[in-house]
């Protein structure tokens, strides 16, 4: 289910990514939002399924939209991100 853009904000898409992210790795570690996504145990799988989850959940390709590595230098950048993305929508 997409949300509606006005109820979004970095912190709550961080908060959705770090659940994301639990899911992703299995549980096996806690993510930290100041920490890279393989600081935070996410692989290139691991990635690929969180491309997924924004796009499915927010209708954001961030591939599409020219990512760069800025863009998931840690998780609060990558929401920020995926904010810009949503608002160009």
């Amino acid at each position: 289910m997409k949300v509606r853009i006005m109820d979004e904000t970095i912190e709550s898409i961080t908060e959705q990514l770090l659940t994301e992210i639990r899911i992703v790795t299995g549980g096996r570690i806690t993510p930290d939002p100041a920490r890279s996504l393989a600081d935070n145990g996410i692989n290139s799988m691991g990635f690929m399924e969180l491309l997924v989850f924004i796009e499915q959940k927010w209708g954001v390709s961030l591939v599409d939209q020219g990512m760069s590595a800025r863009d998931v230098a840690d998780i609060r950048a990558l929401a920020a991100r995926i904010l810009e993305g949503i608002r160009r929508a």
